[in-house]
């Protein structure tokens, strides 16, 4: 009939099937973008419930908002507000006394737990990545942290900014290092060198669990007078482990110095992700030079799958990447195709704890 659409054209904004009949379209569900969107939310809730003491505070005594306020140092309205969303994220419980935090909250959101996620979201407050600030990186392919300043020149310069990241570092680090030191066979290890090993975090976890190894850490001069302030202080706590005894700082450059110490074993965690593939490659070359034959190296990062297609948490951290440094989230791919460039032998993947894993290749 004339005025009608032929098959597979479109009436009133909808296809027509081939055959004529009727064809009834779902409208597409906007749940998970809006979900997407309103995540930032989430970010800065769980960042001011940290800034207040909010999930020690109520561990310690349960709360009814008009309580919190008063408290915290907050409004009425604020604290119901923050309450509800962190009763909401799961991250708060709710009963006849108050609000208390959750199992979880309590293990990484308190300060002065052993692995409490405080110092990482801490940072928030002093680099938080807004959209403006993610679109001047995008633009540019440079960081914009500080400004545009270098980080780890930064970082050298001003000891407060140091401490502070080398806190978040340390904070990030706790599970994964505990997982590291019972995941990989230290049993005819010797010598443990960790290059760019921040807080010591890692390696005393390492000499923790394996009481006849020897450590040597890495970093940047003004990183290591913090690290050797920390490395006294978990002493103190635990001296029978020897922490003082045997585990050695060397200030350096990782880039222009040579490596120090004696090593069997060179771990880089979270360090190859900061820098450029050929970057990456140098310093790998600088770990096979610096390793006896048989010598291992040991590298620990938050992967993303070959298709690098995820996981979401990983690939969202090249985000970080592209907003802190030079560097980007890898695959086991790229760091088995480096580390066989330079000459290590049978590179293998294996996962550690949540969304990180260990690359171990042989010299």
């Amino acid at each position: 009939m004339a005025g009608q659409p032929r098959g597979g054209e479109v009436a009133c904004g909808f296809p027509t099937p081939l055959n004529g009949d009727a064809m009834t379209l779902q409208p597409l569900d906007d749940t998970a973008i809006y979900d997407i969107y309103i995540s930032s939310r989430a970010s800065a809730c769980l960042a001011v419930g940290v800034r207040l003491g909010l999930f020690a505070g109520l561990e310690e005594r349960p709360a009814h908002a008009s309580e919190v306020a008063e408290r915290f140092g907050v409004s009425a309205r604020g604290a119901d507000a923050l309450l509800v969303s962190l009763h909401a994220l799961r991250l708060l419980v709710r009963d006849e006394r108050g609000y208390r935090p959750t199992p979880e909250a309590v293990e990484y959101l308190v300060p002065g737990r052993p692995k409490s996620l405080c110092g990482l979201i801490e940072l928030e407050f002093d680099a938080f990545l807004s959209p403006e600030r993610l679109l001047r990186s995008v633009q540019s392919g440079e960081g914009a942290v500080y400004d545009g300043d270098e980080v780890w020149g930064a970082h050298d310069a001003d000891p407060e900014r140091a401490a502070r990241f080398t806190k978040a570092m340390h904070s990030i680090s706790a599970r994964p290092a505990a997982a590291l030191a019972q995941s990989i066979d230290f049993s005819n290890s010797r010598c443990v060198l960790e290059v760019g090993g921040g807080s010591g975090v890692y390696l005393m976890e390492l000499l923790r669990s394996h009481r006849h190894l020897r450590a040597v850490l890495m970093d940047l001069p003004e990183v290591c007078k913090q690290t050797g302030l920390r490395i006294e202080q978990v002493h103190a706590e635990s001296p029978e482990v020897g922490f003082l005894d045997r585990l050695d700082l060397a200030p350096g450059d990782m880039f222009r110095d040579q490596l120090p110490g004696s090593p069997d074993v060179i771990l880089f965690s979270q360090i190859l992700h900061d820098w450029s593939l050929e970057q990456g490659r140098e310093l790998l070359a600088s770990a096979f030079d610096a390793l006896p034959s048989g010598g291992r190296v040991l590298v620990h990062e938050k992967l993303l799958n070959d298709e690098r297609s995820g996981p979401p948490a990983n690939a969202l951290v090249t985000l970080d990447m592209l907003f802190w440094t030079e560097g980007q989230q890898l695959t086991f791919g790229e760091v088995r195709t480096m580390m066989s460039d330079v000459g290590f032998r049978e590179p293998r993947l294996q996962p550690t704890v949540g969304y990180w894993s260990v690359v171990e290749a042989w010299k």
